[in-house]
């Protein structure tokens, strides 16, 4: 649909979920395909770049506000499921958490217990096992959300969160004690 009706597409994004939207190969990980187009000249370039790597891809809604994750962690030897502590995630050098933040050492600042007071890490942490468990993982699981004015917006789940040296998930694990 997008190679023979560029403007249909773009008109609905506009009526629907408005500018700036969050477009990303959905299959892709690490940020890897995506983009937050302001205005329909960055929406045509993004949706151009980005549709050839899967031939689809999903258009979202952009929310504003501060980027947290949640690790949940499920082991067999545990009652349940427990979610770690909460990270806040503040890229210095990008718009967003995107992959050059997530492996360059010094790009984002991961602050682990994130600074958002008890009440809301307790929501997040609450939503992302929440999420965890309707989705049928198990092991492990990465919840990431934007938190705006409304509270916490649950963006997606992890279900193989990443174990590098940069990665957020060993470093709620560490702060956990783990």
């Amino acid at each position: 649909v997008w190679t023979t009706h560029h403007k249909a597409v773009m008109n609905r994004v506009e009526d629907e979920i408005g500018l700036p939207a969050v477009i990303k190969a959905p299959s892709q990980g690490s940020s890897c395909g995506m983009a937050i187009p302001k205005n329909e000249h960055e929406f045509v370039r993004d949706m151009d770049e980005i549709m050839p790597i899967e031939n689809v891809v999903m258009v979202e809604q952009y929310v504003k506000g501060l980027e947290v994750t949640c690790a949940v962690l499920d082991l067999k030897t545990q009652e349940r499921a427990r979610a770690l502590p909460v990270t806040e995630i503040r890229p210095d050098t990008s718009k967003f958490f995107d992959y050059y933040s997530k492996y360059t050492p010094g790009a984002c600042q991961e602050i682990t217990p994130a600074r958002i007071g008890e009440h809301l890490a307790s929501s997040v942490q609450e939503a992302a096992l929440a999420a965890h468990k309707a989705l049928g993982c198990n092991g492990w699981s990465r919840s990431d959300f934007i938190i705006n004015e409304s509270g916490p917006v649950w963006l997606e789940v992890n279900t193989v969160p990443g174990l590098t040296a940069t990665s957020l998930f060993p470093q709620a694990a560490a702060v956990a004690g783990i």
